[in-house]
C-alpha cells in the first residue's frame, strides 16, 4: 500500500491485546467519519494477516490494515512501547499527535477531525448504549 497523501492516522495493533479490543470499534467509528473527508485512518497489524482479518471480523473493523511482521521495523522507527499507539500523520509527514493506550477523549477529537468536512460533523464515537466491551479472546 502507498503512503497516502495528506492527513493519516495510524493505529498500531496486536489481535491478542485486550487494550485493541476495547479501542477498536471506536476506531471503526472514527473510521466512518472520515468517509469523504480528508483523514485516512490506517491499522498496522503485528500479527499475520489471517489471525487479522479474523480479529477484523469478529470487531466487525473495515479500517484498511498494513502489516508490521516480525521483527516489527516499523514499530521500532516509530519508538513504539505498546500497543494500540495511534500517530496522526499531518500533509508534511510529521506526527502531529500520538495516542497511547485506550484514550476516550483522544479518540473523540479524532473522531471531531475525521469528520471535518463530511458532513458528519457532531457525530459522537463515544454513544450512551456503548456500556462497557468485553474482552473475548480469538
Amino acid at each position: 500500500m502507498p503512503v497516502p497523501a495528506g492527513p493519516t492516522l495510524y493505529a498500531f495493533f496486536k489481535t491478542t491485546c485486550p487494550t485493541c479490543v476495547l479501542t477498536w470499534p471506536y476506531l471503526e467509528r472514527v473510521r466512518a467519519l472520515s468517509v469523504g473527508g480528508a483523514l485516512r485512518v490506517i491499522a498496522v497489524s503485528q500479527d499475520d494477516p489471517a489471525v487479522t482479518r479474523a480479529f477484523n471480523d469478529r470487531l466487525g473493523s473495515h479500517v484498511d490494515t498494513v502489516y508490521d511482521p516480525r521483527p516489527w521495523r516499523a514499530s521500532d522507527a516509530v519508538g513504539l512501547t505498546n500497543v494500540p499507539t495511534l500517530f496522526l500523520v499531518g500533509d508534511d509527514g510529521r506526527i502531529r499527535d500520538t495516542v497511547v493506550g485506550f484514550q476516550k477523549k483522544k479518540l473523540e477529537e479524532l473522531g471531531r477531525i475525521a469528520a471535518e468536512g463530511t458532513g458528519q460533523e457532531g457525530t459522537p464515537v463515544f454513544r450512551p448504549e456503548d456500556g462497557v466491551p468485553e474482552f473475548k479472546p480469538g
